[in-house]
């Protein structure tokens, strides 16, 4: 029936309930599963684009905005990659 199956995860409970029907078709169907997880820096309001305005004449501001758009860039990222470390995401799902 299915060879490869992607199903797109996330931190939610609805994501949970996502991935747990998913591997129960992969295992009924022996097939291989892909997970994907996207981080968006706009998904819920995470990151303040407005921060990083090119038309500012403020030269120094325009820096710290780009500064701390990195910084919580990388926290943003550092979140997904704990998300991906599948303990805890398997405990939630009550796998």
């Amino acid at each position: 029936m299915f060879h490869k199956i992607l199903v797109a995860i996330n931190d939610t409970e609805s994501g949970q309930q996502v991935f747990k029907e998913t591997l129960s078709l992969a295992t009924a169907t022996n097939a291989e599963l892909f997970l994907l997880h996207i981080i968006s820096p706009v998904e819920d309001g995470e990151l303040n684009l407005f921060s990083l305005q090119t038309d500012s004449i403020y030269g120094s501001f325009h820096t710290h905005g780009v500064e701390y758009y990195v910084r919580e860039w990388e926290a943003l990222k550092k979140h997904g990659i704990e998300f991906l470390t599948f303990p805890d995401f398997l405990k939630k799902s009550g796998i």
